[in-house]
């Protein structure tokens, strides 16, 4: 079973408060895969829904073939949006042959995946 972890802060030099835990998960193989965004360490922002894209054939694969689970936890009010769109894009783009198959689209399955508790997000707003 593959475990893909997306982390997003503003900076890793102050705001990474795992990365000695998550980098040991990873060498563990807890983790197949940790994915970092930092958005204020170099010029151009770069945010989990980057990543979720840069990953997408991947994504796509585990959530439509393979049962995967999602769960979003952050900021409700940008951040869970932005990665929800991303989220469809990667399924739209990468799954277009199962969605077919399914006769669904994006974000149909989306919300069949958090209707069976296999997409949650526990999110807040400021």
């Amino acid at each position: 079973m593959q475990r893909h972890l997306f982390f997003g802060c503003r900076s890793s030099a102050k705001d990474y408060i795992f990365e000695a835990e998550l980098a040991r998960f990873e060498s563990e193989g807890l983790l197949t895969k940790l994915h970092t965004a930092f958005s204020r360490d170099q010029a151009t922002k770069v945010y989990v829904q980057h990543r979720l894209r840069e990953a997408g054939a991947v994504l796509a694969q585990l959530i439509l073939e393979e049962g995967a689970f999602i769960y979003v936890c952050g900021d409700g009010q940008r951040m869970a949006a932005d990665v929800h769109r991303a989220l469809e894009d990667v399924l739209a783009e990468h799954g277009k042959v199962c969605l077919a198959r399914e006769g669904v689209s994006a974000s149909e399955k989306l919300a069949a995946l958090a209707e069976r508790g296999a997409y949650v997000r526990d999110v807040w707003s400021p």
